[in-house]
């Protein structure tokens, strides 16, 4: 039945804890997506420069810092001014912390990327395996999530669409800015 919860038994339980630990999914999710997303489209940006694997490295790891640090700068800022507090250092560096998992997002579609340049692959494959990787790891980080909360089977398939409408979203995104 559709409504019904998808059960899971041990073995497949801690399959998914271990496939969340290794998507980044510990701590902080939201940033985990949100550096895939802005991984996912850093390289298909790259693609259409017609860079190299190792620029796009470079470029993915740049923006990803980048925008880890404004993002933890403007949670930061946004409590200070809730708060009224002056810039302090040691809750900054805890929302900096809590924030890495946005650089936790460069590491699965930064090791497909290098791994195809150093098999072989053209910089435009190697490219498209690393945009690729990150919309796969949208999905799969909805479907885990789906499965660690034990939902009805019906909304499993509702979540999973939606990680792969932001793969979609990548892939489309890759073509169009050729």
């Amino acid at each position: 039945m559709l409504g019904r919860r998808v059960g899971r038994d041990a073995g497949a339980s801690s399959l998914i804890d271990a496939v969340a630990r290794w998507l980044g999914l510990g701590g902080n999710p939201a940033g985990v997506i949100f550096g895939t997303i802005t991984v996912g489209a850093v390289l298909a940006g790259e693609n259409a420069k017609g860079e190299t694997v190792a620029t796009s490295v470079e470029v993915a790891l740049l923006v990803v810092a980048l925008f880890w640090l404004v993002h933890a700068w403007s949670d930061d800022t946004g409590e200070r001014i809730k708060q009224r507090r002056r810039l302090q250092w040691r809750p900054l560096v805890a929302t900096l912390e809590h924030q890495a998992s946005i650089l936790r997002a460069l590491l699965v579609p930064v090791v497909a990327l290098v791994i195809a340049g150093l098999a072989g692959a053209s910089d435009a494959t190697a490219l498209w395996i690393g945009t690729v990787t990150c919309a796969v790891s949208l999905v799969l980080i909805e479907l885990i999530s789906a499965l660690r909360n034990r939902l009805p089977a019906a909304q499993v398939l509702v979540e999973t669409a939606a990680g792969a409408a932001f793969g979609c979203a990548l892939l489309v995104l890759h073509f169009l800015v050729v």
